[in-house]
């Protein structure tokens, strides 16, 4: 929360709160999270004022999942067929280090899932549940799963099912790719 910061040296933003004030030291802060959402999957990251996006570029984001026990009576896959995937895209200088260009050009110019750079994950021949975020800065990325080689299948692009957002469960819609946005709020 941005305007409930604290400093290291104990000075509080003018809408600092704390659970429990009297526990916490005063470069400390306690906040609790109700997780009374629906069976969803969310994401949380930094809300550094005027920093938000430099900070996301660096990596303090991820996925939070809310689920209900009733999710396991729709039968679907679960354990290491369960996959999340955070979509970033990063600009490396020569050494590796990272390369925070907003300011210079719109996007980066390297894909990154799940903080590696060009991923490669195997997997067997079955269906797998996806759980993607696009926590790009600015980056649109259209998805579709292709077969190589090509000639395996008549069809060389895979269908999916869109089954949930950001808001939980939906009716399930069949795909043969999809736009995901970057979330609002994170420049």
């Amino acid at each position: 929360m941005p305007m409930q910061s604290f400093s290291p040296d104990g000075i509080h933003a003018e809408h600092y709160t704390t659970l429990e004030p009297g526990r916490v030291e005063r470069n400390e802060a306690i906040y609790g999270y109700t997780n009374h959402d629906r069976s969803c999957m969310l994401w949380y990251h930094d809300h550094g004022m005027g920093m938000t996006s430099l900070n996301v570029y660096a990596g303090l984001a991820g996925l939070w999942r809310v689920s209900d026990p009733a999710d396991e009576r729709l039968g679907l896959p679960r354990g290491e067929f369960e996959v999340p995937l955070i979509l970033q895209d990063r600009t490396f200088k020569p050494d590796g280090s990272l390369a925070y260009t907003m300011t210079l050009r719109e996007g980066e110019d390297t894909p990154v899932v799940n903080g590696k750079a060009y991923p490669f994950l195997d997997v067997e021949q079955r269906r797998y549940r996806l759980r993607v975020l696009n926590a790009s800065n600015e980056r649109f990325w259209r998805l579709r799963f292709d077969v190589y080689p090509r000639d395996v299948l008549p069809q060389p692009t895979l269908p999916f099912w869109l089954i949930g957002t950001d808001g939980g469960f939906r009716a399930p819609w069949q795909m043969l790719h999809f736009l995901i946005s970057p979330p609002s709020g994170t420049t």
